[in-house]
């Protein structure tokens, strides 16, 4: 039987009222009931926010005493997540985005992971889209992992572990290290704070079964990731210095991860393939002028020594990758 502890589940939020009830409502349907649900909701337009209070409220009919509500001015997903853990009480936190949904056995689940050896546990997850499934973790047993291993493992691009709402923290260890999200990361700043957290943790349990349903909307940060990528012509200087931060997480991941000589290469890897990405959209786009002054300029050079083990064509776009660093100009 599961020692009862409280888990505090931070859910940050910006207009997903079609959303959010159903979220909710999924975490309060759990088979594991010692739960604070805490929202925090970045100045939405539509119905998130009356939504979301409806719960907190005594006088509504969702009114459930495990949510508390909590609006705020500031802006981003990382600031939202540590105005959550700012309010936390519980013994474990978990965090959730505020689209998705969970099986009702989620947070039991992922508790019965937590053994006494074990201070980080993650479960299977769905990606998913209008009811179907794009893409499944392909996990298929428990497995235990070291320090290093999952190290590593956060920069597999076949097995992608680098998210935290399929998993669960120690409170304790993150108040004790003080580990935040860092809010100038648009993107990558989950793998950059799991980064963080491993580097104070032994040991990781990684089990199979697929409990969190993650909904890929044409609307969200993610999907306009993925289509400014494939289409030049939603690209923008603005957007890419956004996009940009992704590379600038894993420099901050290789610089932590330098007493880690095999995650640091992985790191380094995946870092220059991402920025490959982005320099292929400024080199097929109609003006690659407009992005001469892009801080992703920046990043670029402090990328210019790895030994990137791609193929050949890759290899000559990291080189003319390099020259814009340096010059800002684009070969075509």
């Amino acid at each position: 039987m599961l020692e009862k502890k409280l888990v505090s589940i931070i859910i940050p939020t910006h207009n997903v009222g079609d959303y959010i009830g159903a979220t909710i409502d999924c975490l309060l349907r759990q088979t594991y009931s010692d739960i604070e649900i805490i929202v925090v909701d970045y100045e939405s337009s539509d119905e998130t926010a009356r939504i979301a209070y409806s719960y907190e409220d005594e006088a509504s009919e969702n009114h459930d005493s495990r949510v508390l509500y909590i609006p705020t001015k500031e802006a981003g997903v990382s600031t939202g997540r540590n105005l959550g853990l700012a309010e936390a009480h519980g013994s474990y936190v978990i965090f959730m985005d505020g689209d998705d949904l969970v099986e009702p056995d989620y947070v039991e689940y992922l508790m019965a992971q937590m053994t006494p050896d074990v201070a980080l546990a993650s479960c299977g997850y769905d990606m998913m889209a209008d009811g179907e499934t794009l893409y499944a973790s392909p996990e298929s047993t428990t497995r235990v992992l070291s320090r290093e291993d999952m190290l590593c493992r956060l920069f597999y691009l076949i097995n992608d572990q680098g998210y935290v709402w399929n998993k669960i923290f120690r409170r304790d260890i993150i108040e004790e290290f003080q580990l935040r999200f860092q809010p100038d990361l648009y993107y990558g700043e989950d793998r950059a704070f799991l980064v963080d957290y491993i580097l104070h943790i032994e040991r990781v349990r990684m089990a199979p079964k697929h409990l969190y349903h993650y909904q890929m909307r044409p609307d969200s940060a993610m999907d306009e990731l993925r289509e400014s990528r494939e289409d030049v012509t939603r690209m923008s200087p603005e957007r890419l210095d956004r996009q940009a931060t992704e590379v600038k997480a894993y420099l901050y991941m290789k610089k932590a991860l330098r007493k880690y000589p095999d995650a640091k290469w992985l790191c380094s890897q995946v870092a220059v393939y991402t920025a490959l990405q982005l320099y292929q959209v400024i080199e097929e786009s109609e003006n690659p002028s407009i992005y001469r002054r892009c801080v992703f300029r920046k990043y670029i050079r402090k990328l210019r020594r790895v030994e990137y083990f791609g193929d050949e064509e890759d290899l000559m776009l990291q080189q003319y990758m390099n020259a814009y660093g340096r010059t800002g100009r684009v070969m075509l």
